[in-house]
């Protein structure tokens, strides 16, 4: 039977926490001997993702997904306002998760919409995670699943989904697709990534279709194995810009953040992927 849980027990890592897992020693997440209905990530006054588990799914399955939302409710560390939805107080994230007959396989893995956001700060309030079920097993088989749900799970937080909105990205000839929150493009800056970029300091390279339309991802070419590049790898890994850009859109992160004095800051938890 399909059980409702609170997670409120979370534990940071050290500060270099990013770098104490080999890269030939991928993240495993743990799994419950149940299946949950509901899942809620963090403390009472914290950051909370709540998930609503649509459909059938196995523990095996849903580990991936109570990681993720673990992870994302140590790293945000300052609540941010409740909102009214229907009639039902959000705090802080509320994502219904689904798995649907996309595409069948190795096309479109999954996707997420974000459904209703603050009318201030446009930080997501509720979400849609799907995810093909033609897909699933063979992602679980080769050790991408983790990597996907994160990867969507950080599109429901506003990353690529709300960039628009709130002003953080452009597609110029000159620059290209860029992402220009502070934070990212510092990280960026100082990262290996940026190397023969002269136009580094104008921010973050982005994903742009031959349209010229922005898509929601870091550059495919220029960051590869990065996991919130589009393509799925067999090994992800996580670079400071992910982490710095959630701090651009509002978020109050383990992340030191560039513009505020008054920012709390902390060590970053260990990154299921």
């Amino acid at each position: 039977m399909a059980q409702d849980t609170d997670q409120n027990d979370t534990v940071a890592a050290d500060d270099d926490s990013r770098d104490e897992r080999s890269d030939d020693v991928p993240f495993q997440a743990p799994v419950r001997d149940d299946v949950v209905a509901r899942y809620r990530a963090g403390p009472q006054d914290g950051y909370n993702v709540e998930l609503q588990f649509e459909g059938d799914w196995t523990p095996q399955e849903q580990a991936a997904l109570l990681a993720s939302a673990d992870f994302i409710s140590a790293l945000i560390l300052e609540d941010v306002p409740d909102v009214v939805v229907d009639g039902e107080n959000i705090d802080d994230l509320r994502i219904s998760v689904f798995q649907d007959d996309i595409d069948g396989t190795d096309r479109t893995l999954a996707y997420a919409e974000v459904l209703d956001v603050r009318t201030d700060s446009v930080l997501p309030a509720t979400a849609n995670l799907v995810f093909d079920q033609g897909d699933i097993d063979q992602l679980l088989r080769t050790g991408g699943w983790q990597g996907t749900v994160l990867h969507e799970m950080f599109h429901a937080l506003g990353f690529g989904t709300v960039w628009e909105e709130q002003g953080l990205s452009r597609v110029t000839a000159q620059d290209g697709g860029r992402f220009t929150g502070v934070n990212a493009t510092a990280a960026y800056k100082d990262s290996s990534s940026a190397a023969g970029d002269l136009l580094a300091m104008n921010g973050v390279p982005i994903q742009v279709e031959a349209d010229g339309f922005a898509e929601g991802h870091w550059d495919e070419d220029r960051f590869g194995t990065e996991f919130m590049t589009p393509e799925i790898d067999d090994t992800e890994t996580a670079a400071d810009i992910s982490i710095a850009s959630l701090e651009d859109l509002g978020y109050d992160t383990a992340w030191d953040d560039v513009t505020r004095t008054d920012d709390r800051t902390g060590p970053i938890p260990i990154i299921p992927i």
